[in-house]
């Protein structure tokens, strides 16, 4: 009877098959051997088990520490609570009643929860807001030009970071680059247009930055007074709102884009938040 001799490849693998079966436990290594007694002995209750079994009592005694965690949790919340309730005076005789406790009168306000939020989300007061709300502009153009500072408004690459299908990214009042908030109200060609129209209104020559924040600050009269600045503030508001009304205009009632009508438009909702001869004086300086 002949032998058959295996080739040294084939017999490294048989080898290294005969290491993997849960059974073979005289052919694991010394090494492996000692690590496997110890993670036994750590696990309550697994000395003297197969390998299939000593992971299924592993993934079991892991499910009890979790379910041990989660009940401590709960322990200490409700020992934070009697602690805090432990504080509470109660005065017999007296309805219950809110109290808000952020603030020194300690009554809710708006302003003093945009504080507190502010507050625990860590970020960072920008003036710019303070000076949005005090434009005499429609409350839809003010909600249009806080949410073109804060890139939340529904533009194509907006859409499509939102994981809305979109056909096409391109402008749709220029047809040249994406329609991004920087583009459509700043770099556009046709948003490049009303700008100068308005400036030539204004009677200024200027150039205007690409991004919202930063061209909403400088929009502004250096030396002017605060007055002259919040008339200013009002004007780019309704641009910005007009822009995007026409934008949506063109693409949902199929209109065509005109740049006079938005400067007509941005002209009609100043004067609604400013009487004409108001207006006027304020923009020549009188």
């Amino acid at each position: 009877m002949s032998t058959r001799r295996w080739s040294r490849y084939v017999r490294g693998r048989k080898r290294r098959a005969k290491l993997c079966l849960p059974n073979n436990a005289v052919k694991v290594k010394p090494s492996l051997k000692k690590r496997l007694r110890e993670l036994q002995g750590a696990v309550p209750g697994s000395e003297g088990m197969d390998m299939q079994t000593f992971f299924q009592n592993i993934q079991q005694y892991i499910l009890q520490l979790e379910a041990k965690v989660t009940v401590l949790r709960c322990l200490s919340n409700l020992y934070g609570l009697f602690q805090s309730l432990q504080e509470v005076k109660l005065v017999f005789g007296e309805a219950d009643s809110w109290v808000w406790k952020i603030g020194k009168s300690q009554t809710f306000s708006v302003n003093s929860a945009y504080v507190q939020v502010r507050r625990v989300r860590g970020g960072e007061y920008s003036p710019v807001y303070s000076k949005l709300w005090r434009c005499k502009a429609l409350p839809s153009a003010l909600f249009t030009a806080w949410r073109v500072l804060e890139n939340r408004f529904a533009s194509r690459v907006n859409l499509v970071r939102r994981e809305v299908a979109v056909e096409n990214l391109l402008c749709c009042l220029c047809g040249e680059e994406e329609e991004s908030s920087c583009h459509l109200f700043f770099v556009c060609r046709f948003a490049w247009r009303v700008w100068c129209l308005c400036f030539k209104w204004l009677g200024v020559s200027s150039v205007i930055h690409k991004d919202p924040k930063s061209n909403f600050s400088q929009f502004r009269m250096s030396q002017a007074s605060v007055s002259v600045n919040e008339v200013w503030s009002t004007i780019w508001v309704g641009i910005v709102s007009e822009i995007w009304k026409h934008r949506n205009s063109v693409i949902f009632n199929r209109g065509v884009a005109d740049v006079s009508e938005v400067f007509a438009s941005v002209q009609v909702k100043c004067w609604y938040g400013y009487p004409f001869a108001n207006l006027v004086g304020v923009l020549i300086g009188d």
